[in-house]
């Protein structure tokens, strides 16, 4: 208790016994006067005593009460595919296969197409490889509107003739076709080497199944058909033409490894080159 409180205590005792003695009835209550001494000391504490500061949490309200959050950073636009297919240097079957994106793989959208039904992607496998993906059989995700747009690389064109080596081709897959129950795994070869070749072995392997088929032969048809009359029988310098095996089974979108054999003698004779290739086949 203050010392500044005591002597009005004090004072207020001796008033009130003094007003106790006085006061009618007194006598019958004497406990009185105490109440109002009691209650007056109260009053008189109770001044005295500070209140504790008031304490408040302030409620921010953004819309129905909720306090906002920093928005999601933007996901980068992804890309998958119902059926296993290539990826290539350009948007077609013209250019070079370098890749391909398979059945529950995803792959990141880095770049949009100035061709229609095509984007550039980067492959999953790690190898940081930019290739153009056909979308017939894609589902992306994401938006790649803000993405810049890529427009398609030259045609590819033969080496010139001085340039060649005195054996060499190049081998691309063709669409798929159907030969009566069978599906064929054509082959497109092009000899830009300075000798005609006159017959060839072609090993496919169907790793999906991993299912391997041989054929060869020594003629060379100049398109995809089933049945050829008088098919050239030989690819000389310049010159291309189709080699194929045939499964029992729809192959459209299964992964494939060929290995291509091309000799300059009849039956797999003479000086021969060999090549491997991977490739999906698309549908027709």
């Amino acid at each position: 208790m203050s010392k500044r409180i005591l002597p009005v205590l004090v004072l207020l005792a001796l008033l009130a016994s003094t007003l106790a003695c006085n006061l009618p009835g007194a006598d019958s209550d004497p406990d009185a006067a105490a109440r109002s001494i009691e209650q007056t000391i109260a009053v008189e504490v109770g001044d005295q005593v500070p209140l504790p500061e008031a304490t408040y949490t302030p409620i921010l309200d953004h819309g129905e009460g909720q306090i906002p959050t920093s928005p999601p950073m933007p996901t980068a636009p992804m890309v998958s595919v119902s059926v296993n297919t290539n990826c290539r240097t350009g948007p077609g079957s013209a250019y070079e296969i370098v890749g391909g994106l398979l059945v529950g793989e995803q792959a990141q959208v880095v770049m949009r197409s100035s061709i229609p039904d095509f984007v550039l992607i980067e492959l999953p496998d790690g190898s940081g490889q930019i290739c153009w993906l056909w979308m017939q059989y894609g589902t992306q995700t994401g938006d790649i509107s803000s993405l810049p747009e890529a427009t398609p690389p030259p045609t590819p064109t033969p080496e010139a003739a001085e340039e060649v080596l005195e054996l060499s081709f190049t081998a691309q897959s063709a669409r798929v076709f159907i030969c009566n129950t069978s599906y064929a795994v054509p082959i497109r070869v092009y000899n830009n080497g300075a000798v005609a070749f006159r017959s060839y072995q072609l090993t496919t392997t169907d790793t999906t199944t991993d299912q391997q088929l041989t054929s060869q032969g020594n003629t060379f048809p100049s398109g995809r058909h089933c049945h050829n009359a008088n098919p050239p029988d030989s690819i000389s310098p310049g010159e291309g033409g189709y080699i194929d095996t045939k499964y029992p089974y729809n192959i459209t979108g299964h992964a494939f490894q060929a290995t291509i054999r091309l000799c300059t003698g009849d039956n797999l004779s003479g000086d021969c080159i060999t090549r491997q290739i991977s490739f999906v086949p698309e549908d027709s």
